[in-house]
């Protein structure tokens, strides 16, 4: 059959066509020039080509009976039609076809269905079935085609997704629309598992930002009508119970698992912790003492400080978690993205497991452990006279706090002064080359209780610890020689540099508010790549990072190439692959480190927002036309004001004391309302 059957219209007879991919019938009232007039069952008249008429014909009605009769046997013959249609099991007519490759008829069809000889109403019935059964049979007028049992799966699918689809859109925009009103509104418990699932997928990739094409796409489907708040997905999780009251959207955004599962790791894990079996069990070297935070569990370095007849051996060890580290295994890669340890008010999450990182390599005291050793002898000025490297099995006496290597410096203990004043020194060596060392004591966030009910209390450090000059200098010392002994050594490894121009009365020791403000905005950040350079602010002639390697894997990584090289004289890393991964690193560092800077802040406006009657103690150190700059140092938080919160002509550097009004922490907004004189007292 081919579209002969066209041949056989002719006025009085019903016939069906396609409009709007529906099949709607009607009679034929002429035809001239293989084009039709018919008069549709709603009572209107169309014309047009005879090539749109569907391949099923009849009966025939009497073009001479009144318009009503003839639209009353019309709509009688749709209904009779719709009826059939439904009741046809396309299914099963698809199951005994499909194997034929041939284009079929509906008349064939027709008879293969049907147990009687087929009428037209049979004919028109099973069409209408068969178009609308579009996952079985593909319509090439005036054809169907049979789909292979692979293409209806396929399509079965593809019909499937659509109707979820159109479901989600339609139960999402009622669920979004009623959430706004308040996280009590929602009614989920009757939802679809998979609707509510796709639900805060879709909201989490949108907070996280890293929702694709699609994912954007419904969001905006779904709150169609909703406003455009950057933070409406943040908001509409949150009333769903999607995500906690302080939830932490940064995390997501930076993709770093606060609370990683080392599970799928544990044959990893398990093979390094294996090969600690075989350590020796009689250090090379002790004495050692770490000075860090009263909590720090992952030491990453220590110290043994020995006064000489004419000057000083300072040995710096750092922990050596390469040891047995398998790179680009799956735990590394882990690692990797992780890029550093968060240290967070509400908690720490380290870049490493913690049976590696705290465990096995932390410098515990009395525990014997692997470390890159720097040996440093200095004359009386603190000049190095020479300098060495090297591997060793270490053993650390003492893991001492700040506070209690502050007491042992003011009660004269042992070398203690000696090396705090050695550390002066070495600070005043690069100050002279331009340094700029900035101190500004940061306050302890402490938070109590859970969910909407934690409180935030901040304790101001009035003043750095003494000891805090120690282990800083010996740091940047051995960071400096570090970088100095691969670049002798042509050992390619990442390296920190600050290419800024800095004015010679920049150099120095800053500690008011308003000469930290200014000096932070002439200097630049520093930059990471595999060629030294000076790092002006620290005033060094290159600058690597080494001594952090449980805490960074830039220090990790530069730990293992240095390591490598001790051992067997070769590159572990080219520049090449290096280079490679410095991209990567960078936007990881990049994202990781946004963290680490505005959770803290966060906590901080919400201790605000919870004194609302405090006035809090601000420094002003920036006066602008409409808005003016204040620093509160025993929060270290920066806030502007209205310049006209402030009648007088007030110099920099003034203390105020400063009322808030609206303050949003998840926005990092925060409006001063009242700017008023400190009265300092008698």
């Amino acid at each position: 059959m081919s579209k002969d059957y066209l041949n056989q219209v002719k006025p009085g007879q019903v016939v069906e066509f396609l409009e709007d991919s529906v099949p709607k019938i009607g009679m034929v009232n002429g035809l001239q020039n293989n084009r039709v007039r018919v008069l549709t069952s709603s009572g209107k008249e169309k014309i047009f080509s005879a090539n749109r008429i569907l391949p099923w014909l009849g009966p025939n009605l009497d073009p001479t009976l009144p318009k009503e009769r003839t639209l009353d046997a019309l709509r009688k013959l749709h209904l009779q039609r719709e009826e059939l249609s439904t009741k046809i099991k396309v299914q099963e007519l698809w199951e005994l076809v499909y194997e034929e490759s041939k284009a079929m008829d509906v008349s064939w069809l027709a008879e293969l269905y049907f147990a009687h000889t087929p009428e037209p109403n049979d004919l028109a019935g099973l069409g209408r079935a068969l178009l609308l059964a579009r996952i079985f049979f593909k319509f090439k007028p005036p054809f169907f085609l049979a789909y292979s049992p692979e293409q209806v799966a396929k399509l079965q699918k593809e019909q499937e997704e659509k109707r979820f689809l159109a479901q989600l859109i339609e139960q999402g925009r009622a669920i979004f629309k009623d959430a706004l009103k308040g996280k009590a509104s929602p009614v989920l418990a009757n939802l679809d598992p998979q609707i509510r699932l796709q639900l805060k997928e879709i909201l989490l990739a949108v907070i996280g930002k890293y929702a694709d094409a699609k994912q954007n796409k419904l969001f905006s489907q779904l709150t169609s009508g909703l406003g455009d708040d950057e933070f409406l997905a943040f908001g509409l999780a949150k009333n769903l119970g999607f995500i906690p009251e302080h939830f932490n959207h940064h995390l997501l955004q930076a993709g770093y698992e606060f609370e990683p599962c080392w599970q799928e790791f544990e044959p990893e894990i398990q093979a390094i912790r294996k090969q600690s079996l075989s350590w020796p069990t009689t250090p090379e070297l002790t004495g050692f003492i770490s000075i860090d935070s009263q909590t720090t569990q992952d030491i990453d370095d220590a110290f043994c400080f020995q006064p000489l007849n004419n000057g000083y051996l300072l040995q710096v060890a750092i922990s050596c978690p390469v040891l047995d580290w398998q790179f680009d295994s799956a735990l590394d890669l882990k690692v990797r993205e992780r890029t550093s340890s968060l240290y967070l008010p509400e908690g720490t999450s380290h870049m490493l497991p913690e049976p590696i990182g705290i465990e096995l390599y932390s410098l515990q005291a009395k525990q014997i452990r692997p470390a890159l050793v720097f040996a440093f002898k200095l004359d009386e000025d603190a000049k190095i006279t020479s300098f060495e490297l090297d591997f060793k099995w270490i053993q650390v006496k003492d893991n001492l706090s700040y506070a209690q290597a502050d007491s042992l410096i003011k009660e004269q203990k042992e070398f203690w002064p000696q090396l705090y004043q050695l550390s002066q020194m070495l600070r005043k060596q690069r100050i002279d080359k331009g340094a700029v060392i900035i101190e500004q004591p940061q306050p302890q966030i402490s938070l109590s209780g859970q969910g909407a009910e934690i409180k935030v209390l901040i304790q101001p450090t009035k003043d750095l610890y003494l000891s805090h000059i120690i282990v800083s200098e010996l740091m940047i010392l051995s960071n400096f020689y570090a970088a100095k002994w691969a670049w002798e050594h042509q050992l390619p490894l990442f390296f920190r540099s600050q290419k800024v121009s800095l004015s010679k009365d920049m150099a120095g020791v800053w500690t008011h508010p308003k000469d930290i403000y200014n000096l932070v905005k002439q200097m630049a950040p520093s930059i990471l790549d595999l060629k030294p350079e000076v790092h002006a602010s620290l005033g060094v002639e290159m600058y690597t990072s080494i001594t952090s390697p449980l805490r960074r894997y830039l220090d990790f990584l530069n730990m293992a190439q240095i390591l490598n090289f001790l051992k067997t004289k070769a590159m572990l890393f080219s520049q090449e692959q290096l280079q490679t991964m410095l991209s990567y690193l960078s936007a990881r560092q990049s994202l990781v480190g946004q963290v680490q800077r505005f959770r803290p802040r966060y906590w901080k406006l919400l201790y605000f927002k919870q004194n609302p009657q405090k006035k809090f103690l601000g420094v002003l150190v920036e006066k602008g036309e409409h808005l003016n700059t204040f620093i509160l140092p025993e929060e270290q938080v920066i806030v502007r004001a209205p310049a006209n919160l402030l009648k007088e002509k007030n110099p920099i550097g003034e203390k105020y004391l400063l009322s808030f009004g609206k303050i949003d922490p998840l926005r990092n907004e925060i409006k001063v309302v009242k700017v008023e004189k400190q009265v300092e007292k008698s």
